[in-house]
């Protein structure tokens, strides 16, 4: 594939090349309808080309069902591809010679009908197959993969539980019953209907004090820790995995539930599309949980692995992903429970963790869950001692490492990182809420700490030097969700971003991040009061009607608004969830999503609590532009008089995160 890198100048140097990665999506898609059209998109990058700004730049040149309609996001596209215009690379954008070669492709012609008097004398592009080859390059086609969907039956062997499931794309007929346009203006939602989910079935009721359900006739679906984005299929463009698990949570049987890749076309659209597995055979996971994304077998592309009672792991090749999940079971069952197969259910834990614990440069697994081969007293609890490594032999195999950790209870958030920059990783947990009452109390260490650093080593040994951090900013009856790492004052060492909730009678409410920075000699400080501003809570918690705490949600580590730094943008309840931007003096509690993204339509649009629908969302620049979209997942009930679960594209025609202040 031809590549191209995008240059900060309007203008390239003379014979200067401007290869690189990956051309941009749909680049002669200027007004982004999805087709490419002399009469609009060759005249408004001929218009540009000779200097046209505003209403003489776009004036009878926009296609109605251009998705960028204004001047100002006309002119935005058409800046950020100006470099790529120079059509026979001769260092120079010009409308009489590159502008005319575009728009004559654009109108079919070929050969010396495309090329006659405007190849500049400079040109190093001369020929007309090769200014072809590239113009074709900056408009792929718009077909969808072929994906007939996929239905299913499963039920309880054992029980009378059972469900009906099917996953497809709604039909044209489907989608314009159901779909809405955008009320916010910064916005339009496009492709709804790409991924669409129904199921019936029987829902047995559960009896919990915390998570208790009184049954239903279809089940809900757990999406938010379970969805991710990465470029899955190497060709520079991120992807969004939809994988997910059946609700309710503590049901004792649950079917298995795909993990589809929703792949980027490089045409302002996500689609499923099967064939990136082997055999064009989608896997399946009883309980998805927190997934991995990285390189795990060292051929430079992205692999998959979501670890839980029904581990998934899907391994790169040089055309598709391998799924080596059966594998993977088996090391389990030979390694961690000594054969004995009817113990691979136990692997169930609430968090997983990657990074290089043994210092050969590969992604090993840290995972808190129970193992055979343990000599605490504890040890055969599955609430007690839990805990093992896995280490990669490079080629993405693995096999135990150590078990050689101190009790931590049940580990809700989980990262490794080196924070004592040796080399070796170290594995940080958040520490359970255990109280004179639990069984296990008598092996509790760790006081009131939140979490604690536990310092990898050569023998693997996870007992022989540890930190612990202060107590958690919501007391002691917290729960430590997640954990991100990076180094925010910029000094070489890593400090630690911890997610928290719980205020003791429900554990899943409020919201808190807790900083601790890293002054290296393995000394954390509690920074939170000067480098978390959340000025804006006693506001959001009475005006916004959110009973009194914020949300807890799972969230992503990304620059969502774009201004060279990463924030912190909710997954999960998208609509009430707060989000935190990151400025010169930290991260501020800068609102709830539902405050700047488009939801609802016209009845209930932004109104406190409409859009409660809103399961699940992540941030994706799917059209390359530089400024982030939005996927989400939402409830609907208007097809074949069901509800079921839809995804759609909220794509960004103006930084929303730009105030008429700024």
């Amino acid at each position: 594939m031809l590549s191209v890198c995008v240059i900060a100048s309007s203008e390239s140097l003379p014979n200067e090349t401007i290869y690189s990665s990956t051309i941009p999506i749909n680049i002669l898609d200027i007004d982004g309808d999805q087709n490419y059209d002399a009469l609009t998109d060759g005249v408004l990058i001929l218009r540009s080309l000779f200097g046209l700004e505003g209403p003489e730049l776009t004036s009878g040149a926009v296609s109605v069902n251009g998705l960028y309609q204004t001047a100002e996001s006309i002119e935005s596209r058409l800046e950020i591809f100006e470099p790529y215009f120079d059509v026979d690379q001769n260092g120079q954008m010009d409308a009489l010679t590159d502008g005319l070669l575009i728009i004559r492709f654009l109108f079919g012609l070929t050969d010396e009908s495309l090329i006659s008097n405007v190849i500049s004398q400079e040109a190093q592009r001369l020929s007309s197959s090769d200014i072809i080859q590239y113009l074709k390059e900056l408009s792929p086609q718009f077909n969808k993969p072929n994906w007939e969907g996929i239905s299913f039956y499963a039920n309880d062997p054992h029980g009378p539980q059972w469900i009906d499931a099917a996953y497809r794309r709604l039909t044209e007929p489907e989608r314009q019953n159901s779909a809405y346009e955008s009320l916010v203006t910064n916005f339009k939602r496009t492709n709804f209907g790409m991924v669409f989910h129904q199921n019936i079935g029987f829902v047995s009721p559960i009896i919990d004090d915390f998570e208790g359900s009184d049954g239903s006739d279809n089940w809900g679906i757990d999406i938010a820790d379970q969805i991710a984005v990465a470029d899955m299929t190497g060709d520079g463009y991120e992807d969004v995995i939809f994988s997910h698990r059946f609700g309710p949570n503590k049901s004792p049987w649950k079917a298995g539930a795909p993990i589809l890749i929703l792949v980027n076309q490089r045409n302002g659209s996500l689609e499923v599309d099967p064939c990136v597995f082997e055999n064009c055979e989608i896997p399946y996971s009883t309980e998805a949980y927190f997934p991995h994304t990285g390189d795990f077998n060292g051929d430079n592309k992205i692999d998959f692995i979501t670890i839980g009672a029904d581990p998934v792991v899907l391994m790169s090749d040089e055309n598709n992903m391998k799924n080596k999940s059966a594998d993977f079971k088996t090391m389990l069952v030979d390694q961690k429970v000594g054969g004995n197969t009817d113990n691979i259910g136990a692997v169930w834990t609430h968090t997983t963790a990657m990074g290089d614990l043994d210092n050969n440069g590969t992604l090993d697994l840290y995972i808190p869950d129970y193992i055979l081969d343990r000599s605490e007293s504890c040890g055969s609890h599955p609430a007690g001692c839990h805990n093992y490594t896995l280490l990669n032999d490079g080629e993405g195999n693995f096999q135990v490492g150590s078990a050689n950790f101190p009790f931590t209870a049940n580990v809700w958030g989980s990262a490794i990182a080196d924070f004592d920059n040796d080399g070796y990783g170290d594995i940080l947990v958040s520490l359970d809420d255990i109280q004179e009452n639990h069984i296990f109390y008598n092996f509790k260490h760790w006081g009131t700490s939140s979490g604690m650093i536990m310092f990898g080593n050569s023998d693997g040994d996870y007992k022989k030097d540890i930190v612990y951090l202060d107590t958690s900013l919501l007391g002691e009856h917290f729960v430590g969700l997640e954990f991100f790492i990076d180094d925010l004052d910029n000094d070489g060492d890593q400090d630690i971003i911890a997610f928290q909730t719980g205020d003791g009678s429900d554990y899943y409410k409020g919201n808190e991040i807790q900083i601790f920075r890293n002054d290296g000699g393995r000394s954390f400080i509690d920074i939170s009061s000067s480098f978390v501003d959340r000025s804006l809570e006693p506001y959001l918690q009475t005006a916004e009607v959110l009973d009194y705490k914020l949300p807890s949600g799972y969230f992503q580590y990304v620059d969502v608004d774009n201004d060279g730094d990463k924030d912190l943008w909710p997954k999960s309840g998208q609509y009430n969830s707060p989000y935190y931007l990151r400025t010169e003096n930290g991260f501020k509690l800068a609102g709830l999503a539902g405050h700047v993204l488009d939801y609802g339509n016209a009845a209930d649009n932004c109104e406190p609590q409409c859009a409660n629908t809103f399961y699940a969302g992540v941030t994706i620049d799917i059209d390359k532009n530089g400024s982030n979209d939005f996927f989400q997942i939402q409830v609907i009930d208007s097809v074949e008089g069901k509800s079921g679960y839809v995804g759609s594209q909220l794509m960004t025609l103006k930084d929303p995160f730009i105030t008429e202040n700024d």
